[in-house]
């Protein structure tokens, strides 16, 4: 990056970048920008790495999550409703861990062919969990239910309480229960679905449901925590060069403005060239990438060398301005 007659940091993001699953190659430091979250990287190649074979999976784990959460932040599509489907007694009852884990995943497969078929643009991130059951037949046991975040292409705020009775009853039709009524009364009431009303509530409903940390302390397999269903649009992440005065500025910059929403991932920000990831949207992340530009490229500013408190909140304030129509 030429000095200082560029338009520095954003004249730098190049072109289309292809990302392996167990291979990435990366030159310089810099960000990896998502379209919800950002990844810090410094220079290094990174060898590949043999798949290993996946062991038993007891429990959703902090990788998983964090996997889940980045998923869910890198896709632009909306979800509409979140719904949970659970599964009665009798289907249940007489059951260890490992059958009712594969009931469940039998289950969602037959549910989610049917789903399909009739409707081709269903998506989905499925997001089971466990929980012990407080009445009933099988009290004080541990059984699945499917927290469901789903959008299809008719799907409107006029329509989405008929689409998720149709979604119970077909839940129940593939549940092969005995306790028909009691079942799809639970299944298409009220309180089993709800609408997202905009993004801010999707991300609560998925921080509080979707990627709650549990333990399980058994040895007995619970299957997959979460699955994803139907292509998401997802695009290309932008690889972001950074020189070291850049690299620390960013830092400064992010810490400040993520103090407000995470003050443990605003303290990890300190450690200069260590690889580390924040949630921030993509156009958040180039206002700061142009403020940085402004601090220390500018020459009609006095005093740019290094970024002042006045500088950070100033900072702060940019980003909260709305975007320009």
């Amino acid at each position: 990056m030429s000095y200082p007659s560029t338009s520095a940091c954003m004249s730098a993001i190049s072109g289309e970048t292809v990302f392996e699953d167990y291979k990435r190659v990366l030159t310089g430091r810099g960000l990896i920008i998502h379209e919800g979250y950002t990844e810090l990287r410094t220079a290094k190649i990174l060898s590949e790495k043999e798949i290993s074979p996946r062991g038993v999976i007891k429990y959703f784990s902090k990788k998983s999550r964090i996997r889940l959460m980045k998923f869910m932040a890198s896709i632009k599509d909306k979800f509409l409703v979140h719904q949970t489907f659970t599964f009665p007694d009798d289907v249940m009852e007489g059951k260890s861990i490992s059958e009712r884990s594969r009931f469940s995943n039998k289950v969602r497969r037959r549910f989610l062919k049917r789903v399909r078929y009739r409707y081709p643009s269903f998506k989905a991130v499925i997001r089971q969990e466990w929980e012990q059951r407080k009445s009933g037949n099988i009290i004080d046991e541990s059984c699945p239910h499917l927290h469901f975040l789903y959008l299809v292409n008719f799907l409107t705020k006029a329509n989405h309480k008929d689409w998720a009775t149709l979604l119970g009853k077909l839940w129940v039709d593939c549940l092969g229960t005995k306790e028909h009524k009691k079942a799809l009364s639970v299944a298409v009431h009220e309180k089993s679905y709800v609408w997202m009303k905009n993004s801010l509530m999707a991300r609560r409903y998925v921080s509080k449901y979707i990627a709650k940390v549990e333990l399980y302390e058994g040895d007995e397999s619970r299957g997959r925590a979460w699955y994803k269903v139907g292509d998401f649009d997802i695009p290309e992440p932008e690889w972001q060069v950074l020189t070291d005065r850049e690299e620390i500025a960013v830092r400064r910059v992010l810490r400040c403005y993520m103090k407000r929403q995470n003050r443990g991932v605003a303290k990890g920000l300190k450690l200069k060239g260590c690889n580390t990831f924040v949630f921030i949207r993509k156009e958040t992340i180039h206002r700061i990438i142009d403020h940085v530009n402004h601090l220390l490229y500018d020459w009609k500013l006095q005093g740019t060398q290094k970024i002042s408190r006045g500088g950070q909140e100033s900072c702060q304030q940019n980003l909260e301005r709305p975007m320009p129509a």
